[in-house]
């Protein structure tokens, strides 16, 4: 079998690919939108500055580990009783 004019044949299919292709470009185009509150922007740069700080307090910890060295950390039982009695 021989067909000739296929494009004539082809030509409603065409063009409801077309539309179709259209309609999906369309809907992408403005349904992506969001906005973030005040408050979450502020919490946001408070996490951020948060993060930066260091979790270990480097000076204490080396102000002790001198002490420890030259044998003259004193630990005062008396504000470990306070704050266990406090707690």
């Amino acid at each position: 079998m021989i067909v000739n004019n296929i494009s004539k044949i082809l030509a409603p299919y065409q063009a409801t690919a077309k539309q179709t292709a259209s309609k999906v470009s369309r809907i992408g185009e403005s349904a992506d939108i969001s906005t973030v509150s005040d408050m979450a922007k502020d919490y946001s740069k408070i996490k951020a500055a948060i993060s930066k700080t260091p979790d270990v307090r480097e000076d204490k910890i080396k102000k002790i580990k001198e002490d420890l060295s030259a044998g003259t950390y004193f630990v005062d039982s008396g504000k470990i009783a306070d704050k266990i009695f406090k707690a």
